[in-house]
């Protein structure tokens, strides 16, 4: 949560990633109208590049969510802000942390690391082109396993893991080890239906 503290103590606070947008919530310490500008933006994790969707002005007033929408578009989201109190001649400005949605505007909340093999869930880039270049093979959770085991001395107990492909065969994965991760399975549950809205 980001606050930035005005003469009126008015906070901007990133509250939620919705299927169709962003909802800010603009919380004054007294019931005053301030002018709230922000500018909504997406960048690709790979590329960096920004793309200027609208700026909106408005008044803020006491504990009224304001929600602004941008298109149902897998992105990394960030709003920048800036809020001015007129009544004291006092401006603010900041962004908001960043936060990876799929197209159905679910946010990426996933943190899974094995410390015996050092592999970890990355949060994936944002501008994957769909299009897979292989099939998964019959043996994969057999070949993972057995070279996981080969690599650090562990054997693990596979009724409580599923094989996970860091990045998605549909999406140009391949079935290398260095692509592949054992994730619990409620994670892997979650983080299959989260790339089903990709």
């Amino acid at each position: 949560m980001l606050k930035k503290h005005l003469k009126k103590i008015v906070s901007l606070v990133l509250v939620t990633m919705m299927a169709i947008g962003m909802s800010i919530t603009a919380i004054a310490a007294e019931p005053y109208q301030n002018e709230l500008e922000a500018v909504m933006d997406t960048s690709l994790a790979d590329s960096g590049q920004v793309t200027h969707y609208d700026t909106y002005t408005s008044n803020s007033e006491y504990g009224v969510d304001y929600t602004w929408t941008v298109p149902a578009k897998t992105g990394y989201y960030y709003v920048a802000y800036t809020i001015t109190d007129y009544d004291n001649a006092t401006s603010g400005s900041g962004v908001t942390t960043t936060a990876l949605s799929n197209r159905t505007g679910h946010a990426w909340n996933f943190n899974f690391s094995d410390s015996v093999s050092g592999k970890s869930l990355p949060m994936p880039p944002a501008n994957y082109a769909k299009g897979a270049t292989t099939t998964r093979p019959s043996n994969l959770d057999d070949t993972y396993y057995n070279t996981y085991t080969a690599n650090t001395g562990v054997t693990l107990n596979r009724s409580l893991y599923d094989v996970h492909h860091i990045r998605p065969l549909a999406y140009g994965g391949s079935n290398a080890y260095s692509n592949l991760i054992h994730l619990p399975k409620a994670t892997h549950t979650q983080v299959t239906s989260w790339w089903a809205g990709y």
